[in-house]
């Protein structure tokens, strides 16, 4: 597990609340309005699977192995750690 999986794992804070800071959001169609985006931030991290659809109808899952610079300083600054603290 990446340093940064286990400092977001370890968080007090949800991975709603992660999006919520970073301002991170979706349309809910079923409520109408923004609602944080948790899973992206799952995504992003490596913790989530991402889908890829061939034009056969195939689906290809997959999940992050590493992750820009720029998105790991986001999400440490998000919970409050400097990235020094992980290693990055």
């Amino acid at each position: 597990m990446l340093p940064i999986q286990e400092a977001v794992l370890q968080s007090p804070m949800t991975f709603n609340d992660i999006a919520n800071t970073l301002g991170w959001t979706k349309t809910d169609k079923r409520v109408g309005h923004r609602v944080p985006d948790g899973g992206r931030v799952r995504k992003v991290v490596g913790l989530g699977c991402n889908a890829s659809h061939t034009r056969s109808g195939r689906v290809y899952k997959y999940t992050n192995k590493s992750m820009s610079n720029q998105n790991a300083r986001l999400i440490l600054g998000a919970i409050g750690l400097d990235p020094v603290d992980v290693g990055i």
